[in-house]
């Protein structure tokens, strides 16, 4: 015990970032971790979660037939042939309800939330 407390301080904060604050005020070197409950800490949903990892040693598990369906996915994907059916000159002769829709390559935002780059992007 005695060389426990001699010892230089190496504290690891799990989620509370206050925690973290406290250290970093009183100088004391750590590292904080941003983690939170699965599942918004659901119990029942995070239950549901466990399940779909399956268990490796158990073949018939789901999260085994998980990992099977999306190999079978992935394998499809990188053995698909790409195939030209159109050219369109505009997007809403495609898509006629489009209006003023600004598409990007990534996830749907509303501008609200896109980063400073994006919005710059999109303007662009």
């Amino acid at each position: 015990m005695p060389s426990l407390l001699s010892s230089p301080l190496s504290v690891l904060n799990v989620g509370v970032d206050t925690f973290q604050q406290s250290l970093a005020q009183a100088g004391a070197p750590s590292l904080h971790l941003d983690w939170q409950p699965p599942a918004q800490g659901d119990p029942q949903l995070a239950w549901q979660l466990a399940q779909l990892m399956g268990d490796a040693d158990d073949p018939a598990s789901v999260g085994s037939q998980v990992d099977r369906a999306n190999g079978k996915a992935l394998q499809q994907v990188l053995t698909s042939q790409p195939v030209l059916v159109d050219v369109a000159l505009r997007a809403d002769e495609v898509w006629p309800g489009m209006g003023r829709t600004l598409l990007h390559a990534g996830a749907p935002h509303p501008w609200e939330v896109m980063c400073g780059p994006m919005q710059g992007a999109m303007i662009g």
